[in-house]
């Protein structure tokens, strides 16, 4: 997934960290933990909601093509 508009870079970073395809290359908890502590304390929108765009096809996934 292509990085969302409202999401930093630093948080796209982690998810990305987080889908890595080899379980034990990805972050443990008490890393994510300690990596969101840190983002959440810097004086930096981690999130930015007025970039909102959803125009993007990846907010317009049809219902068939989730999975579910």
């Amino acid at each position: 997934m292509e990085r969302p508009d409202m999401c930093s870079h630093d948080v796209y970073e982690l998810m990305t960290d987080c889908w890595k395809e080899e379980p034990r290359s990805r972050p443990s908890f008490f890393q994510l933990i300690e990596k969101l502590e840190v983002m959440m304390q810097r004086d930096a929108p981690y999130l930015d909601l007025n970039k909102h765009n959803e125009d993007h096809p990846y907010y317009n996934v049809p219902p068939e093509a989730s999975g579910d």
